[in-house]
């Protein structure tokens, strides 16, 4: 045979063998790469379909996990594809109440269920306090700082460290506020609100009482309070008293505490150094170190929300009876329209970002609008830099809103009815919370104590595994919760002796 033909011969090989190669590396990484993205084929009709990954983690470790009444052989935590659609998950352990839930799997995406909490059966109990009288207890929406009063003198006791033992000190809020008259602080708590460090926190006293002629009024006055330092307290509804005093304008006929001198309020920074306030339209800026109070940031509005360096507020109706929600960047000029509204509309809104994402979330009268995107329109710019993710009726038409402590559930509510919409799966829930207030007892856990039964009834953010964690005897009318270290459950009972008993419970 020709010598130049067994060359030839043997250069198509080695091309045919280097092609083949190829083309297997080819379609070993088109392999690969379809498996990381889900892809698989059904072995029941040989069809290509796109799974879904699910990440599991619980709270404790090492449970069981059922998946369609099927055992699945690693213990939490784990993840596992899981082809689209609905599937039945049942989480168990030894000693634990087991937790379930249908769980919905979008092809091509993770859901993390990484919340789920079992709750040990038989629990050690333990009093870590009896009060003969206790007029209020708040927690902080980190739950490490609670405060709380037991008598009239004007005292607020600071409780910490509920990771190990619960450790208090007090301060006297007395000589904060105005007309306080005698040995008794008759004031009542009508709102409270935390800056984001949870070091300060704002508090609304309210009190009903005469006026010159005898006509009831409320006197009302917000008060900063610091957990770290009480030469910080201010009493923010003095200062701006003061200011308006200086610049010559009428507080108001009826008394120079009225309930309408400061609509509403919030928190202008982390730290908790400046506030917002909101009275007779005007969006004011008082510097808590200084007592310093801007001239008005905006004029005629209605409401507003503070998140970060962003702004959102709802102006008033206009001369052609329409009313807009608008949202400005601080040192933007121009603020950006987001929806423009009729003047009969109800609306509620909030901001917060979650996962790397910001959301401005809203409600117009029972509809819902939910935009996402990696920042807020800004200097006028237009929402639609943002993707509206959901629109949608409702049954619920909110009066509030508020953003749970881990920045992923917005709570809108109307008296006992609420509608939690969640961030990570941009999903809305509605039910009825059967109580007019809405507390977390974790970051995905909420809680009510049936005033009937007594029983303290927890469940998950959707209104789903409802639980029962203390039968008989529970109060609504103060906080429970869970340490923020997860070890400890909280809560108050009532007993013979005692207006209320302060139990804890290791989880």
């Amino acid at each position: 045979m020709d010598i130049e033909e067994i060359r030839r011969k043997r250069a198509i090989k080695v091309l045919i063998t280097d092609l083949i190669m190829a083309l297997s590396v080819v379609a070993i990484v088109f392999v690969l790469v379809a498996a990381v993205a889900g892809w698989t084929v059904n072995t029941t009709d040989f069809t290509i379909e796109q799974n879904g990954l699910i990440s599991f983690k619980t709270n404790p470790t090492d449970a069981m996990v059922f998946i369609d009444e099927k055992r699945e052989r690693s213990l939490t935590n784990f993840q596992r594809l899981l082809s689209g659609g609905e599937h039945k998950v049942v989480i168990q352990k030894d000693g634990y109440e087991h937790w379930e839930k249908t769980v919905k799997i979008t092809p091509g995406w993770l859901l993390r269920l990484e919340y789920p909490r079992l709750f040990k059966q038989n629990r050690e109990k333990e009093v870590v306090d009896s009060y003969p009288e206790l007029n209020y207890f708040y927690v902080s929406p980190d739950r490490n700082i609670a405060f709380y009063s037991v008598d009239k003198t004007g005292d607020i006791y600071l409780a910490t460290n509920f990771n190990a033992a619960p450790r208090t000190t007090h301060i006297s809020i007395k000589k904060l506020l105005s007309g306080v008259e005698g040995d008794e602080v008759n004031f009542k708590i009508d709102e409270v609100k935390w800056n984001r460090n949870n070091t300060k926190f704002l508090v609304h006293f309210v009190n009903e009482k005469p006026d010159k002629n005898s006509n009831a009024y409320i006197d009302s006055q917000w008060v900063v309070l610091s957990i770290r330092d009480e030469s910080e307290n201010v009493n923010i509804t003095s200062t701006y008293q003061k200011y308006e005093k200086n610049s010559k304008t009428v507080v108001s006929k009826a008394s120079s505490n009225d309930a309408k001198i400061i609509t509403d309020i919030d928190f202008d920074d982390n730290a908790g150094d400046k506030v917002l306030i909101l009275a007779k339209d005007e969006l004011i800026r008082i510097d808590l170190n200084n007592k310093s109070v801007s001239s008005p940031i905006l004029n005629n509005i209605s409401k507003f929300v503070r998140r970060d360096t962003h702004l959102v507020y709802l102006t008033n109706a206009n001369d052609k009876g329409k009313k807009t929600i608008e949202i400005l960047r601080d040192g933007d000029k121009k603020s950006s329209i987001v929806k423009t509204l009729d003047k009969k509309d109800n609306t509620t809104f909030a901001l917060t970002r979650f996962n790397s994402k910001n959301y401005i979330v809203f409600t117009v009268n029972n509809r819902i609008y939910s935009y996402r995107g990696d920042d807020y329109p800004a200097n006028g710019g237009n929402i639609k830099s943002m993707e509206l993710v959901v629109e949608a009726d409702t049954t619920t038409n909110p009066t509030s809103a508020m953003v749970s402590a881990n920045k992923e559930f917005i709570v809108f509510r109307t008296g006992t009815k609420v509608m939690v919409y969640d961030t990570e799966l941009e999903l809305y829930h509605e039910y009825d919370y059967e109580d007019e207030k809405t507390r977390f007892l974790e970051s995905h856990i909420m809680y009510r104590a049936d005033k009937e039964t007594g029983n303290l009834l927890a469940w998950d953010f959707d209104g789903t595994n409802v639980r029962t964690l203390v039968v008989d005897n529970a109060l609504n009318d103060y906080d429970a919760f869970i340490s923020s270290n997860g070890k400890y459950l909280y809560y108050f009972k009532s007993s013979p002796d005692f207006k209320a008993v302060l139990m804890r419970e290791k989880l």
